[in-house]
């Protein structure tokens, strides 16, 4: 699936001379970034363990946000840990919690 010209809702972002593309989905109990390479290759999405929409939690919710740097940590991440964005497949899972990256098999230490 090529992306269109003018991509509604992704962001761009160069990493180490790549462009990947970026969307976040704010969601009731947990957020969802979802990072494309190249337009065919297999998605990074990163759950964002406890990220909540604010407009559903407005006003007891202290808003959270999402920075070029925390999306350039997770590319990073994702890569060492063995995402290959222009592979073909299903998405490399990632998660957000307690302050860190995280693969979902990982343990908390």
């Amino acid at each position: 699936m090529a992306f269109p010209t003018r991509s509604r809702g992704l962001r761009k972002i160069t990493v180490n001379d790549t462009v990947f593309r970026w969307r976040l989905g704010t969601k009731e109990s947990n957020s969802v970034l979802t990072i494309y390479g190249s337009s065919s290759g297999m998605p990074l999405r990163l759950t964002l363990l406890g990220w909540q929409d604010l407009w559903v939690m407005f006003p007891f919710y202290t808003p959270q946000s999402i920075s070029s740097d925390f999306v350039r940590q997770a590319i990073e991440f994702g890569l060492q840990n063995g995402w290959k964005p222009d592979a073909r497949g299903a998405a490399f899972e990632v998660e957000w919690r307690d302050e860190e990256f995280r693969l979902p098999a990982q343990t908390t230490k």
